[in-house]
């Protein structure tokens, strides 16, 4: 609250939670096991507050009912703001072999999906529902090449099919079930090194190729004209990942939110890192991006870039929120954005 930022917090659906602190579990011990505890998502039955910790089971709602009773309801003046359905699903495999060792179907987040929403807004219906959660392009796309994507791959991609079923399920429920699609970036575009060798921007390296290139890259998430030197540049462009997914939203999911909970350009102590920086919010408020937050320490030069839009006085003054279309020749040289105050009205 002093800080004046919005709380978010990622609630576990992949089925299982640590049960203890004895280290590390090996593959004997994947879920289900004692080693761990079940999650489910609706108790059935009154909550505690003090849950019972001998029933090998976590149940969701009664946490946020836990954290309604202390903090209030999301549209109260402290109340946890939105819940994240789980991190990069597509991932589990790899991330958290103990617990999902096998590829998740679509089927079986959307599911999920579904299943915690209505157990969220059950306890507090003013709560914001963070749906997706994906890592990167490939879950976008497809996710990871999932089992049942022969099932979805109608929609074109992956968000296509989420945003549909997503809507799908809300009018059943009758509430939204998704408020946000929560999307990762943490870009592909490549440049040469000190060495003479490509790597992804995101290093925190800043030689000159590799700056030009970090530079250049934000314009991945508007601009049709502009192909990054990446596999995704190769084989997907034009890409205009805001354009193309505004388009998706709209017309799969009307008046869903879009936020990014985790990018990184790189370069966070070099002023092209800045450029790059200033620039991606630049196009984030251009194209109605609802949340951002960076994915490590702010730091030097992207810490300014922060603060040019978010606190650039030392008093906490903001860069307009009025988005004045504005158009410039010459991309690849600079980038202009202006806003207006409505609070100058």
């Amino acid at each position: 609250l002093l800080m004046n930022c919005y709380s978010l917090v990622t609630l576990q659906a992949a089925g299982y939670v640590s049960a203890d602190f004895d280290g590390t579990v090996d593959s004997m011990d994947t879920a289900p096991s004692k080693r761990w505890k079940e999650v489910k998502f609706s108790k059935g039955s009154s909550f505690n507050l003090s849950p019972d910790t001998t029933d090998d089971v976590i149940y969701t709602d009664e946490e946020i009912n836990l954290f309604l009773r202390k903090y209030g309801h999301a549209s109260g003046r402290d109340g946890i703001d939105g819940y994240e359905i789980d991190n990069e699903p597509a991932l589990w495999p790899s991330t958290h072999p103990r617990i999902h060792p096998k590829p998740p179907t679509i089927s079986e987040y959307i599911s999920k999906s579904c299943a915690l929403a209505k157990a969220v807004k059950a306890v507090d219906p003013t709560a914001e529902i963070f749906g997706g959660v994906m890592y990167g392009y490939t879950e976008f796309l497809n996710f990871q090449s999932a089992p049942d994507w022969d099932s979805y791959k109608s929609y074109g991609t992956y968000i296509n099919a989420y945003l549909s079923t997503m809507k799908d399920s809300s009018i059943k429920a009758t509430i939204p079930l998704l408020d946000v699609l929560d999307l990762h970036w943490y870009p592909e575009a490549q440049g040469k090194d000190i060495n003479g060798n490509l790597v992804r921007i995101t290093t925190q390296a800043s030689d000159s190729s590799l700056a030009a290139a970090r530079e250049q890259a934000p314009r991945t998430l508007w601009d049709s004209s502009y192909v990054e030197n990446s596999w995704i540049g190769q084989y997907y462009s034009p890409v205009a990942l805001l354009p193309m997914l505004n388009a998706s939203i709209a017309k799969y999911n009307p008046g869903t939110k879009l936020a990014f909970t985790e990018f990184d350009y790189g370069g966070d102590t070099s002023i092209d890192g800045a450029i790059a920086m200033a620039d991606v919010f630049g196009n984030f408020g251009k194209y109605d991006v609802y949340l951002s937050s960076h994915w490590g320490a702010l730091q030097g030069y992207v810490s300014s870039a922060f603060k040019i839009y978010r606190n650039y006085d030392g008093n906490r003054s903001t860069f307009g929120d009025i988005y004045c279309k504005t158009t410039i020749s010459d991309p690849a040289s600079a980038s202009v954005y202006t806003s207006l105050d409505s609070r100058d009205s």
